[in-house]
C-alpha cells in the first residue's frame, strides 16, 4: 500500500505515522491470520483481547518466546510462511530486525507498529 502525501510534515520524522483506514485489509472472510509481537509478559495481553471480537489474531507471540523458539533460519521462515502478516508493539517494534532477520524484509512482510498497552479493550478492538 502506498500515500501520497500532499503536503510535506514541518517536521519530519522516520518514525511510522497511523494513518485511519476506513475498511480492514485483512478480514476472517479471507482466512487471514496476523501474529502479533508484544512485550513481556504475553498473558496480559491475550487475556485483554480474549473478549475481542477479532478474528484475524490467530497468535500472540511474546518477544522472549520469539528470540527463545525461533532462533534458527527454518523456524523464522515457517513463522513467515504461517501467518499472513504481522503486527508489533511499539515498545519491542525496534528490537525486531535483527531478532527477525533479512527473511522477513526480503519478503516484505514488516510487522506493522501498533500501540497495545495503555488502551481500554474496546479502543484496542477499534
Amino acid at each position: 500500500m502506498t500515500f501520497t502525501m500532499t503536503a510535506l510534515p514541518e517536521t519530519p520524522s522516520y518514525r511510522p505515522q497511523l494513518v485511519k483506514i476506513p475498511h480492514p485489509f485483512t478480514t476472517k472472510e479471507d482466512n487471514s491470520r496476523i501474529a502479533i509481537f508484544v512485550k513481556d509478559p504475553a498473558r496480559a495481553f491475550k487475556d485483554e483481547i480474549q473478549d475481542l471480537d477479532v478474528p484475524t489474531i490467530a497468535k500472540v507471540i511474546s518477544y522472549d518466546k520469539l528470540k527463545r523458539n525461533f532462533k534458527q533460519f527454518k523456524d523464522r521462515r515457517q513463522l513467515l510462511k504461517d501467518y499472513d502478516g504481522f503486527l508489533a508493539d511499539l515498545r519491542v517494534y525496534k528490537m525486531l530486525p535483527e531478532l527477525l532477520g533479512k527473511e522477513f524484509y526480503s519478503h516484505k512482510k514488516y510487522p506493522a507498529p501498533i500501540k497495545v498497552h495503555d488502551f481500554k479493550p474496546k479502543d484496542l478492538q477499534e
